[in-house]
């Protein structure tokens, strides 16, 4: 939701850009935040393969979701 707005406001020009940047930002808040806050998965600190295996599928997800907004959202110009 805040990646199409992001979109609506900067515009659709470097969408792949702004999706991996989603990524990014889901990658640290989510692996480097809450997990290590929580304590959730101790075992991803052993497991180099699986927290690779994570960063890329959040990539993955920011990339499509920013080409389906970009592609398929409508937005009003705003001034």
């Amino acid at each position: 939701m805040l990646l199409a707005y992001f979109i609506r406001f900067a515009g659709k020009d470097y969408y792949w850009l702004k999706g991996l940047a989603l990524g990014g930002f889901m990658v640290l808040a989510g692996m480097g935040f809450v997990v290590d806050l929580m304590n959730l998965v101790p075992e991803m600190r052993e497991s180099s393969v699986t927290v690779l295996f994570h960063i890329i599928t959040f990539f993955v997800y920011g990339l499509t979701a920013s080409y389906i907004i970009a592609k398929y959202g409508e937005f009003e110009v705003v001034r």
